[in-house]
């Protein structure tokens, strides 16, 4: 992003990205709650989602291993 080169333009800019960071140190608790239960939300799911793969993975390999003797 390129600064606006006339003075008004870059004020107006300027006031923009105070008028941003007042907005977002206004966020309110149940926003951010919201945000950490979202977070802890996607966190079990991959979890979970690791944990199978891990399973699935183990019991392919598991058949791999016992159908070694027809392996030329």
């Amino acid at each position: 992003m390129s600064l606006p080169k006339q003075p008004r333009q870059l004020m107006i800019t300027l006031m923009y990205l105070v008028l941003l960071a007042m907005l977002a140190l206004n966020v309110s608790a149940e926003i951010m709650n919201a945000f950490l239960t979202l977070d802890q939300g996607i966190g079990n799911s991959n979890g979970i989602v690791d944990n199978s793969n891990h399973q699935i993975m183990k019991g392919i390999s598991e058949q791999a291993d016992a159908y070694q003797k027809y392996k030329k």
